[in-house]
């Protein structure tokens, strides 16, 4: 799927805070430097063949998958529990230059008292949402990825799939679109939804793509529901594209693809992103 040695892929700009479509080099796109050379070796067996041929490589790929997904959210923790701290610094700052600017620093500095800094105990807009997007972070983590994770290599160790259930999609066309990493359905169960946490992945190889999604074991009967929707070519396209959208942004495409979409598509979908 890649051109000149290159992919497509989307990218959070933080100069203007928008989506944009950057080119990467095959090299580079999907790398995952988070096991050692022993246990890179791992994977040798279908990416030497470049087929998955069995339940044990697709556990394999969905072992990659969520350990890179473990490795990107406890990140993510650690730059908002960092960014909270600053803001919180510069805040306290500012406010207590404003207060000695209102009242004056002879008020507050006298031969018994020197004031030095301010600190705030409250919460403001800023706080709450950042604490509320730690909080998500460490449910994600503790409730579903570190079980799956655990749960994954268990069913590997013992070769059969007892703690996580996937259902895998054979479609007999290259897609050009790989794609990996995090996502989640919903599930109307009588009057509520559930909402079910998954590892999905597209995998375009030789005449055919492989499309497939996991879960814990326990959410098996949510999963086979979700994936019956998905039976006819145009619908598994859907599938595809509304994994790019709502899923996971690790994912890449051929560039002559996107090229042909029209600009003001192209803008819509990195909105919607």
């Amino acid at each position: 799927m890649s051109e000149n040695s290159h992919v497509l892929t989307p990218r959070f700009n933080t100069d203007n805070g928008e989506i944009e479509i950057i080119s990467m080099g095959i090299n580079d796109a999907s790398t995952f430097p988070g096991f050692c050379a022993d246990h890179e070796r791992l994977f040798e067996e279908f990416e030497n063949i470049k087929d998955i041929q069995n339940g044990e490589h697709f556990g394999l790929q969905l072992y990659r998958t969520v350990c890179r997904e473990i490795v990107i959210s406890e990140n993510n923790i650690k730059t908002l529990e960092f960014l909270e701290g600053r803001y919180k610094d510069y805040r306290d700052k500012k406010i207590g230059e404003s207060i000695l600017k209102n009242l004056g620093e002879d008020t507050l500095n006298t031969p018994t008292l020197e004031f030095k800094k301010i600190n705030f105990t409250n919460k403001d807009g800023r706080l709450s949402l950042i604490e509320k997007q730690i909080k998500e972070k460490r449910r994600y983590l503790n409730e579903f990825l570190y079980l799956f994770h655990d749960g994954i290599l268990s069913d590997l160790s013992k070769k059969k799939f007892q703690k996580t259930a996937y259902k895998a999609h054979v479609f007999d066309r290259e897609i050009p679109v790989a794609l990996a990493g995090r996502g989640n359905f919903n599930i109307k169960l009588k009057s509520k939804f559930k909402s079910v946490e998954v590892i999905i992945n597209v995998l375009p190889l030789e005449g055919k793509t492989y499309i497939f999604i996991a879960t814990l074991k326990k959410f098996s009967n949510e999963l086979n529901t979700y994936m019956s929707q998905f039976v006819n070519p145009l619908q598994v396209v859907s599938l595809i594209e509304t994994w790019m959208i709502h899923g996971s942004d690790h994912w890449f495409i051929k560039p002559s693809v996107w090229d042909k979409i029209e600009g003001k598509y192209q803008k819509t979908i990195l909105e919607e992103i």
